[in-house]
């Protein structure tokens, strides 16, 4: 029975590494060969390839860059193969991420970069709202954009397959890196996931570059700032708010890692998959890391949002995959749950919600398991022979109850949020708010909340009430778009309304 499905797209390949793709085309093979050794048996197939497409009955993919055309390619081979896991092969200029609407209209990003629409059965849109309800164990695993060298593609298949699974304790060793501003924020995280926040590092407090024995710790979770096409991460002092020290940096990681790392950026743009050539030849962090041995690596795309002090967004999607992968779930698996976790963490995505939701991504093989784990049937049928059939037993129940709760999510939490002009009735009360917060001169932006037919019927049936919540009709973005560096933070009040009247405000600081 087929275990895994690779996709990617050989003319694609071809385009990019010349002749030299055939030595990858070769690399991918002994990866599905080694798999087998794992018992996994995967499968390779080529998007535009006419041949294997006709095979499952399916029309090649013809222009590699066609969103909606991969998206509905990749949909009918998930479908049509039902693997328990999906790897795409090749960064965004041979897979391309999906361009989705960015809700949150305040900000700089004219949309979201996101392989959400991959994890779900939802038909190709730009809708955020539309892929709420994850239910694929799916991951990329990107070579270098832009990048003619074979040579980098072949090592990170090479890193990738021969990645191994260690005791938990394994990875209770951390590498916790904090902007000196979200200090606060970041111990809360490292306290959730590891039990303490004894070795945090505050920049400019500490700075790059780290130690060998930083670096050589296995579980690195960065809460830092990030710029768009930029291989370094930035702190922020709580001193001088205009001081953006260097907390990390792709030359500090090459070659400094421990195999099988670990890695969650909250920072803006950490998984942003650039051409090195937009950054002087220097690769993307999230490259350095798979090209230096990590397992896997969780990041967002563009700008992300989270407060200073508390958890939220980027704090809490970061910590839900890092806490599964300690669970022992696979790396498809734990950014599947991790997007399931943090899709019903409330009745109503926001639009910093749903944006948050569709930029983070994971990078790796969706298959490899970082952390050794035994299941309770796996261990009680170990004496009598079939430990492997309850391994298997247990893995169909698990595959049938995520599509169960990522379908449910996706009926209940599935809104549109539509542009609509600023209730005068209460802009008022926003600006005076905003002045609160130090936002004199806010940019606004509203959206009213649509809602589906289960969630309406769910509003109808009294549930919402009976679960306390308030009924949310709108939302106001109120954002503080400072000018000057791409790297510097800027802050943003996102307001939730009912009926005219503001039921609670969030102060949310971009990443």
């Amino acid at each position: 029975m087929l275990t895994k499905v690779i996709v990617s797209n050989n003319s694609a390949l071809a385009r990019k590494y010349g002749p030299a793709a055939k030595s990858v085309d070769k690399a991918i093979g002994n990866w599905i060969a080694h798999d087998m050794t794992k018992g996994i048996a995967a499968q390779y197939v080529a998007l535009d390839d006419v041949a294997a497409m006709a095979t499952l009955g399916l029309a090649p993919v013809v222009r590699w860059n066609d969103q909606a055309d991969v998206k509905r390619a990749i949909d009918y081979i998930y479908n049509k193969t039902n693997p328990d896991y999906m790897v795409l092969f090749g960064a965004s200029d041979v897979i391309p991420h999906q361009e989705l609407r960015n809700p949150v209209a305040s900000d700089p990003d004219s949309s979201v970069p996101s392989d959400l629409p991959y994890a779900g059965n939802s038909a190709y849109s730009t809708n955020i709202g539309e892929f709420v309800g994850a239910t694929r164990v799916i991951s990329r695993l990107p070579d270098i954009n832009g990048d003619a060298d074979s040579d980098n593609a072949i090592k990170l298949i090479e890193n990738s397959m021969h990645a191994t699974s260690h005791p938990v304790n394994f990875y209770m060793e951390y590498f916790g890196v904090s902007a000196e501003v979200w200090s606060k924020s970041t111990r809360s995280s490292l306290i959730n996931l590891f039990g303490n926040a004894s070795t945090q590092q505050d920049v400019p407090n500490a700075a790059s570059p780290w130690a060998g024995a930083d670096l050589a710790k296995p579980s690195h979770f960065f809460n830092c700032h990030g710029a768009p096409a930029d291989p370094k991460w930035y702190g922020q002092s709580k001193i001088d708010e205009n001081d953006y020290p260097i907390a990390h940096e792709t030359r500090a990681v090459l070659g400094m890692l421990t195999s099988g790392t670990v890695a969650t950026a909250e920072c803006c743009y950490g998984a942003q998959l650039y051409d090195p050539s937009l950054a002087a030849g220097q690769l993307p962090l999230c490259n350095a890391y798979l090209q230096s041995g990590a397992c896997a690596f969780w990041g967002s795309s563009n700008i992300a949002y989270g407060p200073a002090s508390s958890n939220d967004n980027a704090d809490l999607i970061c910590q839900y995959f890092f806490d599964e992968l300690l669970k022992g779930a696979s790396v498809g698996r734990a950014a599947l749950l991790s997007r399931q976790r943090y899709a019903r963490k409330t009745l109503t995505l926001s639009p910093v919600d749903q944006k948050t939701l569709a930029q983070f991504m994971v990078f790796g093989d969706a298959s490899t398991t970082c952390v050794a784990s035994k299941t309770v049937g796996e261990l009680s049928m170990k004496s009598f022979g079939l430990e492997n059939r309850a391994r298997e037993n247990e893995a169909k129940q698990r595959r049938a109850h995520l599509l169960m709760d990522g379908e449910e999510l996706q009926r209940s939490r599935s809104i549109n949020l539509q542009d609509i002009p600023t209730n005068v009735k209460i802009s008022g009360q926003m600006i005076d708010l905003a002045k609160n917060f130090g936002i004199l001169e806010p940019k606004i932006a509203s959206v009213q909340v649509v809602r589906r037919e289960w969630a309406m019927a769910m509003a109808v049936a009294g549930l919402e009430k009976a679960l306390g919540a308030t009924r949310i009709s709108e939302f106001h973005i109120l954002a503080d778009v400072r000018q000057g560096s791409e790297r510097e933070s800027f802050k943003l009040l996102e307001v939730a309304a009912s009926d005219e009247h503001i039921i609670f405000v969030r102060e949310l600081f971009s990443r």
